[in-house]
């Protein structure tokens, strides 16, 4: 009995998840594409005209990015 109530909790949190991660991933395409005007960006070396939808969905990707390195490395550094 308190087994499957350990999996029905873990189902529970995995969908929890599941579902947060797509209404945040619903909220920044709708803000992106609610934003398509172009913008000048100051990149670090060069400046250009960009879709701000793109800086947006660029900015979302690394930020992903970055989130996954930090947690692969607080992982390893519990783990070792």
């Amino acid at each position: 009995m308190a087994e499957q109530e350990r999996e029905s909790g873990r189902d529970r949190a995995v969908l929890t998840r599941l579902v947060v991660a797509a209404v945040i991933v619903g909220l920044v395409i709708w803000f992106a594409v609610a934003n398509s005007q172009r913008v000048e960006v100051d990149y670090l070396v060069f400046s250009r005209d960009s879709r701000l939808v793109y800086v947006i969905i660029g900015a979302a990707v690394l930020g992903a990015v970055a989130d996954r390195l930090i947690q692969r490395r607080r992982r390893s550094r519990k783990g070792g």
